[in-house]
């Protein structure tokens, strides 16, 4: 199975709860996320969502210039639905 590996930069919010104060990760560009999610799931690929902040060695793993970026395999992407379509048929 393939897999589409989404990296970009995540928000985080503090909020005071039951518990003292939880930090929830939060999307800044969530139409982004559910249109890259939409053309994996249509190629029958796995989509993984990943933060630069947790994951700063993806940037050199697969050789990410600026971000957001889309991962196919070994190869990052912008994330243009239709170069995301390519890469998964020819990956594929």
């Amino acid at each position: 199975m393939q897999t589409v590996r989404l990296v970009k930069e995540m928000g985080y919010e503090r909020i005071y709860c039951t518990c003292g104060m939880a930090v929830l990760p939060r999307d800044p560009s969530p139409d982004l996320t559910m249109k890259i999610k939409k053309v994996a799931r249509e190629a029958g690929a796995q989509f993984l969502l990943n933060d630069i902040s947790v994951h700063p060695e993806f940037r050199d793993m697969y050789g990410i210039k600026s971000l957001p970026a889309v991962v196919v395999g070994e190869k990052a992407y912008p994330p243009d639905e239709e170069l995301i379509r390519k890469a998964l048929r020819d990956a594929g």
